[in-house]
C-alpha cells in the first residue's frame, strides 16, 4: 500500500499543471510524523526535533514523502537493536539563503562501502522482501527536481553523555 502511495506521489510529481505554494516547514514535517507515528511508538522510537518554523515554496507532499522515506529507512535500522534507546534527531533551520534540513539516528550507521549507493536506483540492504531500492533514489530526484540537493554520512551524536554513531541524511533547498 505505501508503495503505491508512493508511486502515485512520484507520478503526480511529475505533472505539469502543479503549482509551488508556500508552507510551514514544520507543519510538513509534523504531518510527515502523524503518518508515521503509531509505528514510532509501537517500536519505541524516540523523536528530538529542533525545528524553525521557515515557510518554503514547493511541492509539499512530495517532501512529505521524502520525509518519510528516510524516517522510515531510519525505523527500519532502529528496530534490528534489542533493548537499546532509539532515536532519531530532526533539525532544520536557515543558513544564508538556503534552509538546512537533518534526520540522524543512532542505528550504528550506514556501511561505508554503501554510502555512496543510497541513492542508486534499486539500490537496497534489506532483504529481497523488504526493500525495493527505490525509496531513497524517488527522494533524491524529487529533492533535484526543486535545485536542492541530499546527502548521506555517518555522524556520531551525544545525547544524555552517550555517544553513538548512526546515519545521517541532509536535505539543503533554496530559500525562495
Amino acid at each position: 500500500e505505501h508503495l503505491s502511495v508512493t508511486f502515485d506521489d512520484f507520478r503526480n510529481f511529475y505533472k505539469n499543471d502543479k503549482e509551488k505554494r508556500y508552507f510551514g516547514l514544520e507543519e510538513t514535517i509534523n504531518k510527515s510524523m502523524t503518518l508515521l507515528s503509531s509505528k514510532f511508538n509501537n517500536q519505541k522510537i524516540h523523536i528530538e526535533k529542533q525545528i524553525e518554523d521557515i515557510q518554503i515554496l514547493g511541492y509539499e507532499n512530495e517532501l512529505i514523502q521524502v520525509f518519510m522515506n528516510i524516517l522510515n529507512n531510519a525505523k527500519d535500522e532502529l528496530i534490528k537493536k534489542e533493548d537499546y534507546n532509539r532515536l532519531i534527531f530532526i533539525c532544520a533551520h536557515k543558513e544564508n539563503s538556503k534552509v538546512i534540513i537533518s534526520f540522524q539516528d543512532n542505528a550504528g550507521g550506514i556501511l561505508k562501502e554503501n554510502l555512496s549507493n543510497v541513492f542508486d536506483n534499486h539500490f537496497t540492504t534489506k532483504e529481497h522482501s523488504d526493500g525495493t531500492g527505490i525509496g531513497l533514489y524517488m527522494s533524491k530526484l524529487i529533492i533535484d527536481k526543486i535545485s536542492g540537493r541530499i546527502q548521506s554520512l555517518n555522524e556520531i551524536i551525544e545525547h544524555k553523555g552517550k555517544k553513538s554513531e548512526g546515519a545521517k541524511f541532509i536535505i539543503t533547498l533554496p530559500l525562495i
